[in-house]
């Protein structure tokens, strides 16, 4: 599968050689950069599939820019470095970097990385997603059981029956559960004591 990438290198014979790389494996290198570009705004600008780094070692800076990509782009991004650090690993795989692969570049790793850096993209956003579904559930049924409490004790009524009440206003209206409870949540702000 032919991805569109945009390569990021310091060094230009270097970057020189994994572009040839990712071309003769058919992908589409969008634009190579310098570190010292935005690399924010050419991820929103070029819209590239997967982010390709390669360095000697990640600094905090460049650590930054893969984790303000990873917050407001979410991409896969794989990161080619010289040498070995478990603690920069750490770093990099809390920045975003889907795959961080030490040592020469060949084209007998480039595939696998590539691919493996784009499944664990899909697998982490999946579990993000589910994640931030998870949290609105709960976040919702918190709203819920808020505004059955303000209606048991406006009606003076049990919890069933509150919501009831909740549920056949959402039914009539059209409108989620959650919604309802909130307009009763802002109603209660709004009377006066």
């Amino acid at each position: 599968m032919a991805l569109r990438v945009l390569l990021i290198d310091e060094e230009p014979d270097q970057a020189s050689k994994l572009e040839a790389l990712l071309h003769d494996q058919g992908h589409i290198v969008l634009a190579r950069l310098p570190l010292s570009a935005d690399l924010l705004g050419a991820v929103n600008e070029r819209q590239p599939e997967i982010v390709v780094v390669d360095i000697k070692l990640p600094d905090p800076g460049t650590l930054r820019q893969m984790r303000d990509i990873t917050r407001k782009h979410p991409r896969p991004i794989v990161m080619f470095v010289d040498r070995d650090d478990s603690a920069l690993i750490r770093q990099a795989v809390k920045a975003g970097v889907s795959a961080y692969a030490v040592g020469d570049i060949s084209a007998s790793r480039i595939k696998s990385i590539l691919d493996i850096a784009m499944a664990q993209f899909s697998e982490t956003q999946a579990l993000r997603n589910e994640l931030a579904e998870v949290k609105n559930t709960l976040a919702e049924r918190k709203i819920v059981e808020q505004a059955k409490g303000i209606i048991m004790q406006q009606r003076q009524c049990s919890e069933a029956e509150a919501y009831r009440d909740l549920r056949r206003t959402a039914m009539d209206r059209g409108a989620k559960l959650a919604e309802i409870a909130r307009t009763v949540i802002e109603a209660s702000k709004e009377v006066p004591r």
